[in-house]
């Protein structure tokens, strides 16, 4: 069980970071980025508080039912937005970048 944990996390770091670093613009990678880990310590924390509490209270089942849920539910609306996103599409580099003909991608 822990090797698909740790290689769903591993898995979910790598290819969140690359598609982040594709989709957004250049002038704004770093900020991007400091939201994605921010948000990432950020449920990890809160996650663990309150897993416990309601392990506690109603046992390893239903803890892991509504662990399952939020994570579905936060799936599903990562996905809308994510694909919201791509309908709008748009240049997505930065303004100097679009004057000079630059591509704004690192290869």
């Amino acid at each position: 069980m822990m090797f698909v944990i740790g290689f769903g996390s591993a898995t979910h770091l790598v290819i969140g970071t690359t598609l982040l670093q594709r989709e957004a613009r250049s002038d704004m990678t770093g900020v991007v980025m400091g939201v994605l880990l921010s948000m990432t310590f950020l449920a990890e924390t809160l996650g663990s508080l309150i897993g416990g509490v309601v392990f506690e209270l109603v046992g390893a089942r239903w803890t892991l039912a509504v662990a399952g849920t939020v994570m579905a539910v936060g799936a599903l609306t990562g996905t809308r937005l994510a694909a919201r996103a791509t309908r709008r599409g748009g240049d997505r580099r930065a303004p100097d970048e679009r004057a000079n003909g630059r591509s704004g991608t690192v290869t």
